[in-house]
């Protein structure tokens, strides 16, 4: 049986990390942006005469105690993004999930860059759905041909259209709630459904260092008095190694820590749930002072992350940026990116290769092509964990002791009936021969957009009926009217 196992951090720098963001939320606090959030932290027992709240110790460690109680979870939120745990198959060895918000997207026709459409993230939403075991943790694309305020609906129009679920669609601004309200109703179809399962998600994250604003709060309250039981609450967070916290990996994850405890006290105060150790590491390359998540030294962050899920009681814990890339195009350094940042996943023990399959550059950028050489991956990394088997069966002596020396095993009974189970057979992945390569150059980009187009050639499912695509059609054209002008 295959066992993973990396750990980077030690049981006394998780102690010291802790200890260390405890120090911080009572001396320094955070800045909570929304008086109905500090009135209710104060009751909670924090310092909250003004803006900023001082956490109690107190306070913090009977949070820790209840994040350490798997029953207190949101199930809902995974990392960074809004990704249900109980959609996970208890069996799966791997779980790819296609997510990202690009706003551009990789032409498959012409290998340049372009703006993203809904026509794209209907697509996307159709090829995630056709891989078997992929699940969807943020909308691929976010249509660049509807008006700013706007796109958000479209997404969740799309994505209730073409994808079983749409929950990881998110609101990112008041003024949509009642649009998102409206087109949820249709979905679900009564407010009752809608409250229980409601078909988006949004969640209050932290803007780096120890601040959470004004907008995410409104979002919160406004869907809580609404009467929804799920889907929203305070998030992840995602400081940036140098810019919003110090450059040294240790000061980057107390200072993360601190903010991630922040959020589950305020989860705990606002909602009754935690949302446990929610993040995402980023760098600043000070070379070129561009943020990446592949990097090593993010690479170390993510897996530190790791340990500390563990350290605050996760029982799943995951590696958050696992196929992310800096790479603007589906070329090496893509491949060397995402299988580097996978591979160290698995090995530390994630079934959840999370925020970037299918996406490029931070996510800036998504690309079908991608995102099934991205599923490949996944495959042959779940392949690699299944392991094998050690008895009498899989060993063969007897037959090798029969065929001997200088003999061949090619026409044995024992080879075909072990074949499917031993070897992973690749789609995209050129195994052949110099000759035959030499008769026929296609690559794996090639085979991959081959994939693409054959799997979009079949007529999509469809989850709503025709008169629920009317209705949100018809609240997304009076919300442009009204919003967009």
């Amino acid at each position: 049986m295959f066992e993973s196992s990396v750990r980077v951090l030690s049981p006394e720098d998780l102690k010291r990390i802790h200890a260390s963001a405890l120090e911080i939320l009572r001396d320094v606090g955070v800045r909570v942006d929304h008086p109905r959030a500090v009135q209710a932290l104060a009751e909670a027992g924090c310092d909250a005469s003004g803006p900023v709240v001082k956490f109690p110790e107190r306070v913090v460690e009977d949070v820790v105690a209840r994040m350490r109680d798997p029953g207190n979870m949101i199930d809902g939120y995974v990392g960074t993004l809004p990704l249900q745990r109980s959609r996970f198959p208890r069996e799966a060895r791997v779980i790819p999930v296609a997510s990202g918000q690009a706003t551009l997207v990789h032409n498959l026709e012409t290998d340049e860059l372009r703006p993203a459409t809904r026509q794209d993230l209907a697509q996307a939403c159709q090829l995630t759905d056709a891989l078997p075991g992929a699940v969807m943790g943020h909308p691929v694309f976010v249509p660049q041909d509807a008006p700013e305020l706007v796109r958000d609906l479209v997404a969740l129009q799309t994505t209730a259209r073409f994808f079983p679920y749409s929950d990881f669609v998110e609101v990112y601004t008041p003024e949509i709630v009642p649009y998102f309200l409206e087109m949820g109703r249709v979905i679900c179809g009564s407010d009752e459904r809608l409250k229980a399962h409601p078909p988006f998600s949004s969640w209050v994250f932290a803007t780096p260092p120890l601040q959470f604003g004004r907008h995410g709060f409104e979002i919160l309250f406004m869907l809580k008095d609404f009467g929804l039981q799920c889907g929203f609450g305070v998030g992840g967070v995602m400081p940036v190694l140098g810019a919003s916290t110090p450059l040294t990996l240790a000061g980057y994850l107390t200072l993360q820590t601190a903010e991630t405890l922040a959020s589950n006290v305020m989860n705990w105060v606002l909602a009754g749930r935690v949302s446990g150790y929610s993040a995402g590491p980023v760098i600043l390359d000070m070379k070129v002072a561009a943020p990446s998540q592949s990097a090593p030294e993010a690479v170390l962050l993510d897996l530190a992350c790791m340990d500390l899920q563990r350290f605050y009681g996760d029982p799943e814990p995951l590696f958050p940026y696992a196929l992310s890339t800096d790479a603007k195009f589906p070329d090496i350094q893509a491949g060397i990116d995402k299988t580097f940042s996978a591979v160290a996943g698995v090995l530390a023990g994630s079934r959840v290769l999370s925020a970037g399959m299918g996406t490029l550059s931070l996510s800036g950028v998504g690309s079908l092509a991608q995102l099934v050489i991205d599923y490949e991956l996944c495959q042959s990394l779940d392949h690699m964990l299944k392991g094998f088997v050690v008895d009498d069966e899989h060993i063969g002596l007897e037959m090798i002791k029969r065929i001997g020396i200088g003999g061949n095993f090619l026409a044995e009974p024992h080879t075909l009936k072990h074949m499917r189970e031993t070897l992973f057979f690749p789609q995209l992945s050129d195994r052949r021969m110099l000759g035959a390569w030499q008769q026929d150059r296609k690559g794996m980009l090639e085979r991959a957009k081959e994939k693409v187009t054959t799997i979009l050639k079949v007529p999509p499912p469809e989850y709503l009926q025709s008169e629920q695509v009317r209705e949100l059609e018809g609240i997304y054209q009076k919300a442009q009217a009204r919003l967009a002008g």
